[in-house]
């Protein structure tokens, strides 16, 4: 026997030093797939051994094994087809998209916020997944930020898509031929239902979001996430995003197991802010928190003004409005005390809230 072998402890068994080694280790720390350029691209045994890459490296940056659906997505996303995800928020629909550049340096992603506060929070999160991310707004740019994308530097950019459309801004930097040749591109439109709810009105240039796949240089997948949207509005993104014929769908609903569903006929619409007061007969308690979502903030100031008018003067400061034109200070010191046991209790709020936050420790009613 060698110098390099050794005996195990029962002595039937010759093991070499580098096979001991491993006997050492830390199983989680096993890649239990073999390199994909063993395989042909596409197939079975290649789009196996891709999920239980991801599956490792999901498991090694965020400390959390991955759901069997995230991992479909992301393969989906790898093999260059467009895909809608539909997913309660805080289920992980973020993971599912990104986990691409988990694997590989060179891809690129583009994600499409509709909130500066939401592509921050994401900077930082992606961050501490140890990639490379950028928001691209006005509290983030610097000199040399555009060339920075164009060179490489980041792996994942998030901005608003007036930028990503404007040609004085992000346009020509993402659809250049410099950065296509870096790598493989992903385009994310978070939050998707804004296509449809923002896009002929309030924020024109999200009905034009389509044509910013006829723009970037080579084949871009779009992949659409939201948590809201009917069947209706599901056909409607895919037609605006120009979806191919293969593309795939994952729709796991919206339903959470800690939030009761319940439908309030309005008596008059006028009196809107009067009728929920129903919800609230004590004047001295609050039972759980709640969310009041309202379409428009002046809606919102009146059922503010009512529910303050209704509770005891030591609750007025437990009753909050949280709509998107609020200081970002403001936004985060509301969304942080609706946490706490001790902080609101009551949030009335324009879709702006849970577009950007997740909470946790949410246990009540929304309205």
């Amino acid at each position: 026997m060698s110098d390099d072998e050794l005996l195990d402890e029962n002595g039937d068994i010759q093991l070499d030093e580098a096979t001991n080694k491993l006997l050492d280790q830390d199983p989680d720390k096993f890649n239990a797939y073999l390199p994909l350029n063993k395989f042909q691209f596409g197939s079975e045994e290649y789009c196996d051994n891709f999920k239980k890459a991801l599956a490792t490296e999901s498991k090694l940056r965020t400390k959390h094994d991955p759901f069997p659906w995230q991992l479909e997505v992301a393969l989906g996303c790898h093999l260059g087809r467009d895909g809608f995800l539909l997913a309660g928020t805080g289920s992980g629909k973020t993971l599912a998209m990104i986990g691409l550049a988990f694997l590989d340096k060179r891809h690129r992603v583009f994600l499409i916020s509709p909130l500066n506060a939401l592509a921050n929070a994401q900077v930082k999160q992606f961050e501490d997944w140890g990639l490379t991310a950028v928001a691209v707004n006005a509290a983030t740019r610097y000199k040399d930020l555009y060339k920075d994308i164009k060179n490489g530097k980041y792996q994942i950019i998030i901005s608003s898509i007036e930028a990503f459309l404007d040609p004085t801004r992000l346009l020509p930097i993402v659809k250049s031929p410099e950065l296509a040749a870096l790598g493989p591109q992903l385009v994310i439109i978070d939050e998707a239902h804004c296509i449809i709810k923002w896009g002929p009105h309030f924020r024109p240039q999200y009905a034009n979001i389509g044509t910013l796949k006829l723009l970037l240089t080579g084949e871009s997948p779009f992949i659409a996430a939201t948590a809201t949207a009917n069947r209706l509005m599901q056909e409607a993104i895919k037609q605006s995003l120009r979806f191919d014929s293969n593309a795939f769908e994952v729709n796991l609903g919206n339903r959470r197991s800690n939030i009761a569903y319940s439908v309030h006929r309005l008596k008059n619409v006028s009196t809107v802010a009067s009728e929920i007061l129903e919800y609230f007969p004590s004047k001295t308690h609050v039972d759980g928190f709640t969310l009041i979502f309202v379409d428009s903030r002046k809606t919102g100031n009146q059922i503010l003004y009512k529910l303050r008018k209704h509770l005891d003067p030591d609750l007025h400061g437990a009753v909050q409005l949280y709509h998107a034109t609020r200081s970002e200070y403001d936004k985060e010191v509301m969304a942080a005390g609706f946490e706490l046991a001790i902080g609101f209790l009551i949030l009335i709020c324009t879709e702006a809230l849970t577009i950007v936050w997740t909470f946790e420790r949410f246990a009540g009613d929304q309205c």
